[in-house]
């Protein structure tokens, strides 16, 4: 799994009534399943990032959550959403997201969830490279970048 973005990941059922965080954002059967994480964003999604049932392994890189005890190696950060609670939510990334040119190459993925192009290197300093965490890439405009459209 590259470029994902997971959050609001709620469960309602008879067993467990009303809305509550869903116990893992992926579950990894055995039979030597192997999951591979890569260039995303689990943040507030469900209790634990992964959970690996007998004989399932799993490796990632680039990873932002809010727990790394499911996946060692994981970064615990708020990827910053614009507006992760509002009736619509929107889970793309502010201006000040630690998710922006986080990560390496990964996968030739050519786009993000919108079509938009990967990647896109953001004209502040890199973390380190030009890829977003997570689904959804964080463009500048830089035709309105100084304001002039408001200048008098």
């Amino acid at each position: 799994m590259r470029h994902v973005t997971m959050a609001g990941n709620l469960r309602a059922s008879d067993q467990f009534p009303g809305l509550e965080l869903a116990a893992s954002s992926i579950r990894a059967n055995g039979n030597s399943g192997e999951v591979i994480l890569r260039n995303s964003l689990f943040y507030e999604d469900a209790t634990l990032v992964l959970r690996l049932l007998v004989g399932a392994s799993a490796s990632g890189g680039c990873v932002l959550a809010h727990e790394n005890a499911s996946l060692p190696g994981t970064t615990i950060l708020d990827p910053l959403y614009v507006d992760p609670t509002g009736t619509s939510p929107d889970y793309s990334l502010q201006a000040a997201s630690p998710a922006i040119d986080r990560c390496g190459f990964s996968s030739p993925q050519p786009v993000d969830l919108f079509g938009s192009p990967l990647p896109y290197d953001d004209p502040r300093p890199n973390v380190a490279g030009p890829y977003v965490a997570g689904a959804i890439e964080y463009f500048v405009d830089l035709i309105f970048a100084d304001n002039f459209e408001n200048d008098t």
